[in-house]
């Protein structure tokens, strides 16, 4: 059986080629390109990796032709009558679930033949990754091929990344296991003194010995994320946000706590509300559920506290009660207007912040409730 470097096999990318192929030819399209970027973009790699295994280690260059295009970019060409075609920008000692892979510093040029050879040079093309896909790629195309009309329908990858397999879900577990370690390596070293750096960097090594990635840890979710110069007082009230993957699938979660371990009953109150409201709503999945009433129970539980107001101040960059994720961010998303049904194998993280409170916790979705992944302990007092 060939593997791919996740050990998810070779054969299940086929399965979702298969899958996303056939939902397009039901819309009326030729076929379909997949457009991804990532040499460093972490979560926009997601489409063409889904379907092939395939991820670009060079980071993104301006174009300079004649001398390249496209530099950490990829692009999954696949026809509706015929075999798919994989044009990538740096050479790969993995396993891909093409067989026509080619290699090329003219990422641009060599879409442009592809597009031709498989007969998808004219007529309807469904685009998946508009958003990495970009303008002067898009301009060259459509210079070159006139009549050719891309549909986008980010949609049909995203449907079916919702829902993880086995092998996806194995992965998940791990990653988020590895991180939960971490997370508590930090809070245990929490004290009056220590930098906010020298936290971050325990848990990058910790992470990056056991094999994951760092994304990003950030303290009181601002930027930059740590600073080497501030050290910790005692009786602050802190939170850590800490993201990153496990062999491409992300976690994403945040504990908070109080330098010194003894918190204010002010301090306390708005810990505890803070991380009720992220319980209430975790208890509340299960699937039929639809995901916007999942913010109804969020918003429920706060404005009973009287801290409704207060999280709508505090937390202004993200409204929603929480997201999807696999290979990025992803649906659903857990505020009004989202009317996707929730379902067993989903990944998903319920957040909330009032002040300088965070609590996030990352779960799948099962027949009959939630597995909570993220594991490190909820109070530090």
């Amino acid at each position: 059986m060939r593997m791919s470097v996740s050990n998810i096999p070779i054969s299940e990318f086929k399965e979702r080629q298969r899958r996303a192929l056939e939902e397009a030819v039901r819309r009326g399209f030729k076929g379909l390109l997949v457009w991804s970027r990532s040499g460093a973009t972490y979560d926009r790699h997601m489409n063409v990796m889904y379907l092939t295994n395939y991820y670009s280690p060079f980071p993104y260059l301006p174009d300079f032709p004649p001398h390249w295009t496209g530099r950490g970019h990829s692009a999954l060409i696949m026809p509706a009558d015929g075999e798919p075609v994989l044009v990538v920008d740096e050479t790969f000692d993995f396993e891909v679930a093409v067989e026509d892979v080619r290699v090329t510093r003219d990422v641009f040029g060599e879409l442009v033949k592809a597009l031709r050879e498989k007969r998808l040079d004219r007529g309807a093309v469904g685009l998946v990754g508009a958003d990495t896909f970009p303008v002067t790629a898009y301009e060259y195309v459509r210079k070159e091929l006139p009549e050719l009309r891309f549909v986008w329908c980010d949609d049909i990858l995203e449907d079916l990344r919702m829902i993880k397999s086995e092998n996806e879900l194995r992965i998940i577990r791990k990653g988020c296991e590895l991180a939960s370690k971490a997370m508590k390596t930090l809070f245990e070293s929490i004290s009056p003194g220590r930098t906010e750096a020298e936290l971050a960097a325990d848990v990058y090594e910790e992470l990056v010995e056991a094999g994951a990635e760092v994304y990003m840890v950030t303290f009181n979710f601002k930027y930059p994320p740590y600073s080497a110069e501030r050290r910790f007082r005692k009786g602050e009230m802190v939170n850590v946000d800490l993201w990153g993957a496990y062999k491409g699938y992300i976690y994403d979660f945040s504990r908070t706590t109080v330098v010194g371990a003894e918190p204010t009953r002010e301090q306390e109150e708005i810990i505890e509300v803070t991380l009720g409201s992220v319980q209430a709503v975790i208890e509340a999945v299960k699937p039929g559920v639809i995901a916007e009433e999942l913010e109804k129970v969020g918003n429920e539980y706060l404005k009973e506290r009287g801290y409704l107001e207060r999280r709508e101040e505090d937390f202004l960059d993200f409204q929603a009660w929480g997201h999807g994720m696999g290979l990025s961010f992803e649906k659903p998303w857990l505020i009004s207007g989202d009317k996707t049904v929730i379902r067993p194998g989903m990944y998903l993280a319920v957040e909330n912040a009032i002040g300088d409170a965070m609590f996030e916790d990352d779960f799948i979705v099962t027949e009959k409730g939630v597995e909570v992944l993220t594991t490190t302990p909820l109070r530090w007092w």
